[in-house]
């Protein structure tokens, strides 16, 4: 990317700095051409957590390392808990934790996750 575009990305992630456990939603990349958009993805600068979610990646390593701590302690996490430590809403805790799911390192057991090796 030129500078002008490496300032224009810039200025587009600090979107998702500014509320990192709440973040813009993908209509946010607009200002970016489709070459940045697939440029920036495939420098992993966002992840997609959900069809419509994305996170920066540092946001989803504290937030998959706080869970994988959590249920290898043995404690159950419910899908408040996460929200409420996370400071986010339902829509992203969700999504969230169906990533820890799809990663293997939780299981949905009713209302809870629980490690999945357990």
């Amino acid at each position: 990317p030129t500078p002008a575009q490496h300032a224009l990305v810039a200025a587009t992630l600090e979107l998702w700095r500014q509320a990192p456990t709440q973040p813009p939603g993908p209509e946010a990349l607009q200002p970016l051409d489709p070459e940045l958009r697939g440029w920036l993805f495939a420098q992993a600068l966002l992840v997609r957590v959900g069809p419509e979610l994305l996170f920066l990646p540092e946001t989803v390593e504290a937030m998959v390392a706080w869970v994988t701590a959590h249920v290898d302690a043995g404690n159950p996490l419910t899908l408040a808990q996460f929200r409420d430590h996370w400071r986010t809403t339902r829509k992203y805790a969700q999504a969230l934790l169906e990533h820890t799911d799809a990663l293997g390192i939780t299981r949905r057991v009713g209302d809870e996750r629980i490690a999945a090796t357990s």
